[in-house]
């Protein structure tokens, strides 16, 4: 049995033969305090670099980015964070409002639950945004922006991309909760497993990925204290950076927010299981062939 949703395939290993993957560079390394990640990648015949130079160069992109995307960084959200309340914009590149524009549709999937823009006010202030000239502007004072809830997700999406640049179009990235898969493990799937915060060892459940992205957060490593009737959310979808905001945003809004937001976007490609306090699963987006037991 097997079953596609977002790019992703689900198979019962009981009807998948499994062949061993070929050769495969790997690896893993602190891309910022406290956040490791892993790159396994298969090599390339028409690669631009060798599999570890290109892994390095992932790395290296990851670390900066994580500096950068701090709320105090000398970069690009620091300087548009040290100038909130003035009268002038600040020039950004065009990454920067790309990702800016990512995360406003993401507020907006979610009726305004997640939010970089914060305020001491507990309010969400206004962000101005001029993509035509590049420029951000936070008008109010005591405001700033905030990725914590989106960078690692953005992060593993930028390392993709500094592999598919390099020619490499089979591998794996998995920093924290967050997985992207791109291609196959030799002539299989990528397989990893859910994990189950109260049960099994094995874990909630077992997929088979090919060019997408896993994210689960659950309460043991959302880093904050929450009052959530939800213990886990995976979101499977293309990207990470999506993948990783939803998870978080959802378990922090528990179970009826979380379906509230989910139900519009399962005809968008993404697939979601819930989690509740007591162990009780529920799919989104059809699913429900998704996870399976060996």
């Amino acid at each position: 049995m097997s079953l596609t949703i977002a790019g992703v395939l689900f198979a019962a290993p009981a009807f998948a033969k499994y062949a061993p993957p070929p050769i495969r560079a790997a690896r893993s390394d602190s891309i910022a305090q406290g956040v490791t990640a892993a790159v396994y990648i298969h090599p390339s015949s028409g690669a631009q670099s060798s599999p570890d130079q290109a892994i390095k160069r992932a790395f290296d992109e990851a670390k900066r980015l994580y500096k950068d995307l701090d709320v105090k960084s000398s970069g690009e959200v620091g300087k548009i964070n040290q100038g909130a309340g003035g009268k002038s914009a600040v020039k950004v590149s065009r990454p920067m409002l790309l990702l800016i524009k990512v995360a406003q549709q993401i507020s907006a999937w979610t009726q305004g639950f997640f939010d970089i823009v914060q305020g001491a006010s507990g309010k969400s202030p206004n962000l101005l945004v001029d993509y035509d000239k590049g420029e951000v502007q936070l008008p109010k004072k005591k405001s700033w922006l905030d990725f914590a809830g989106i960078r690692n997700g953005y992060v593993v999406d930028r390392m993709a991309g500094v592999l598919k640049s390099q020619g490499y179009s089979n591998f794996m990235i998995q920093s924290g909760s967050v997985t992207r898969t791109m291609g196959r493990d030799g002539s299989n799937y990528w397989r990893m497993s859910i994990p189950d915060v109260h049960g099994s060892k094995s874990g909630l459940c077992r997929v088979s990925l090919e060019s997408s992205s896993v994210a689960t957060v659950n309460i043991r490593n959302l880093g904050t204290p929450a009052k959530t009737d939800l213990r886990s959310v995976t979101v499977i979808t293309r990207n990470a950076t999506n993948a990783s905001a939803l998870a978080r945003t959802a378990l922090l809004a528990g179970r009826d927010r979380a379906r509230a937001m989910f139900v519009p976007l399962s005809a968008e490609g993404f697939g979601v299981i819930l989690e509740d306090q007591f162990g009780k699963i529920q799919t989104i987006g059809d699913v429900t062939a998704a996870c399976f037991e060996e």
